[in-house]
């Protein structure tokens, strides 16, 4: 269960007890001695019903798919696909993560960082663009993040094929074999 999900079910079942704890207590000040459960049992016919659908605590901003594959989202930056630069797109942020959509599609779905100047790249948004411009492939950000935690058949596999294919034909198809992690499970693609 994510962290969020289980703060959430935390802070509204300890809530629901000062709610009911409360339900006992008159408020001071006035005449009557009269509990807060009594209160709103007189009142509640004069209270609006609860929506048919729930509140959602979202906030939707345009932004600007700039050079770098990211959008600008509360001085952090986001990745997109690379055939998405110049666009404008629609963000959907909550409080904990950011959804970026472009003519009403979804085109990505980041975990929503906290603090500033932080980057959130999907290595995925980028492999079309380094595949183009294959010396890159060493230095790519999002690469060298990812590279850090791959398993270490990827280095053997990398090597194997620049060894048999040539620095820049090695790595593209080696990039073209990081594609199938969108397709299936790392387990699969790693055997």
């Amino acid at each position: 269960m994510p962290i969020y999900r289980d703060w959430k079910e935390r802070i509204n079942n300890y809530l629901l007890k000062k709610c009911i704890h409360n339900r006992t207590r008159t408020i001071g000040g006035r005449e009557e001695k009269i509990p807060i459960s009594e209160l709103y049992n007189r009142e509640k016919h004069l209270l609006l019903p609860l929506p048919d659908k729930p509140y959602e605590n979202i906030k939707i901003q345009p932004a600007k798919v700039d050079k770098y594959q990211t959008v600008k989202i509360d001085k952090n930056r986001y990745s997109v696909p690379t055939s998405f630069v110049g666009y404008k797109t629609q963000t959907h942020i909550i409080c904990w993560k950011i959804t970026i959509y472009a003519y009403n599609k979804k085109i990505a779905e980041h975990p929503r960082l906290l603090g500033n100047s932080k980057w959130q790249l999907n290595p995925f948004h980028y492999l079309e663009l380094i595949g183009r411009k294959i010396r890159s492939f060493d230095n790519a950000k999002p690469l060298e993040e990812w590279r850090q935690n791959w398993p270490k058949s990827y280095e053997k596999m990398l090597e194997k094929l620049i060894a048999k294919k040539g620095e820049n034909k090695g790595k593209r198809e080696f990039l073209n074999i990081l594609q199938l992690h969108e397709i299936y499970q790392p387990t699969l693609v790693e055997n």
